[in-house]
């Protein structure tokens, strides 16, 4: 049908034209990203064995589950930061790790937190504390002198620990050979000595050099120099 005032153009169809048109559509499924982190873990649980702490935890039912990380810090709540994550970023498989914190007695905090494939990171898992074993000694006693009177009795003397000196209790005596490598045997027996001075009860062979041990509250110890006596 023709329409007063318009001009109809009629294109052919060529091949290159029929080509040219748009196939049927093609459908895509979406999956959605995984944003659900894993349950927390259970049953955190510490284990002190001198130097080192050992932690434990339950496992986390969680299909795709990659592993855990692990979170240190001397006060409560414990921030889930690199500063205070135990280990790298890649998260461990077993359900224990083990760590050495510094040994001054300090009390340690750990959590642990669950890592998905996705990288999804639940929420830390109740702390678990730990005290260190305290293995630092006390500073080593200074000044020591040794005399020695005619009878052969030993006198030995030396500093009263420093103002700042929070970690002595008591000092005990060693007995060395005279040999600079000699072995040195330390009284056990008995609390402390609490004063600055120390007198053999009986004679002492001539060479048997001697050292003053500075001892702390967990029995911690360091020595002094040894000393021979002036006859």
């Amino acid at each position: 049908m023709a329409v007063a005032g318009m001009v109809l153009t009629v294109l052919p169809v060529t091949a290159a034209s029929a080509s040219a048109r748009p196939g049927p559509v093609q459908s895509a499924v979406l999956t959605p990203a995984d944003v659900t982190a894993p349950p927390a873990p259970t049953g955190v649980q510490t284990a002190v064995d001198r130097r080192q702490v050992k932690i434990l935890w339950n496992a986390v039912a969680a299909p795709d589950l990659a592993g855990y990380r692990l979170y240190r810090a001397a006060t409560t709540p414990v921030p889930r930061d690199p500063a205070h994550r135990i280990g790298g970023l890649n998260p461990i498989a077993p359900t224990f790790r083990n760590d050495m914190p510094k040994a001054t007695g300090s009390t340690y905090y750990y959590v642990v937190t669950a890592v998905d494939r996705a990288g999804n990171e639940s929420a830390a898992s109740t702390p678990a504390a730990a005290v260190s074993n305290d293995l630092n000694p006390p500073p080593a006693p200074t000044g020591v002198t040794a005399t020695r009177n005619a009878a052969g009795v030993v006198t030995l003397n030396w500093d009263a620990k420093q103002p700042g000196d929070t970690e002595t209790v008591g000092y005990r005596i060693a007995m060395c050979g005279s040999e600079p490598t000699a072995p040195c045997f330390v009284e056990l027996m008995g609390p402390p000595l609490t004063v600055n001075t120390w007198t053999s009860l009986q004679p002492v062979q001539v060479g048997t050099r001697f050292a003053v041990v500075a001892v702390d509250a967990r029995n911690n110890m360091s020595s002094s120099p040894r000393v021979t006596p002036d006859n």
